[in-house]
């Protein structure tokens, strides 16, 4: 995995300054298994960067707790960052003891040109990953979508419980559990 250095240091924009500048805005982080964040109380400006760990993005809809997206590492950004207008129910769930930085966007010097640069490398980074959850959840077949997970994600097939990564697929845990025995 990278560290936040070595993540910056490959941003196509990055420069020596506008490195040390994101870096001034970190703060390590240590979550423990199971801490849960709400991104709606905890609006505040941050985002944060997995060095270690596992992460899991919910969204709760009609009650149901819901899986937006899982990672091991990279940046993690909440939804509606910047937008004060919508009130969204995220959350963000450590699934194991997790490390990384906390960035405060707060402070950030973003009439810095090659800052702003890297940020918007890191949305957009969000924006592709994103683009692969879609593509995973247009695949209609189940058994397709878990072959799907299998060569992108599997990493966390034995680390995360099949409860998540059924979430995940949008399929129901007793049906991955039927999927995972013909695969």
């Amino acid at each position: 995995m990278k560290t936040l250095n070595q993540k910056l240091i490959d941003f196509k924009n990055s420069t020596p300054i506008s490195i040390r500048l994101f870096e001034e805005l970190c703060h390590p982080f240590f979550f423990k298994k199971n801490e849960i964040i709400n991104t709606f109380s905890h609006h505040n400006d941050k985002f944060y960067y997995i060095e270690t760990g596992i992460v899991q993005g919910i969204f709760i809809n009609k009650l149901e707790e819901m899986t937006a997206y899982l990672t091991t590492d990279g940046f993690v950004t909440p939804s509606f960052l910047f937008s004060r207008k919508v009130s969204p129910i995220e959350y963000i769930r450590f699934l194991t003891d997790t490390e990384g930085w906390a960035i405060n966007l707060a402070q950030a010097p973003i009439h810095d040109p090659q800052f702003a640069l890297i940020l918007l490398e890191i949305y957009e980074e969000n924006l592709n990953a994103s683009y692969e959850r879609e593509k995973l959840t247009k695949i209609k077949n189940a058994n397709d979508r878990y072959i799907y997970f299998l060569k992108n994600h599997k990493h966390l097939i034995n680390s995360v419980s099949n409860k998540i990564i059924a979430s995940f697929l949008n399929i129901h845990p007793k049906h991955l559990s039927e999927i995972k025995k013909r695969n």
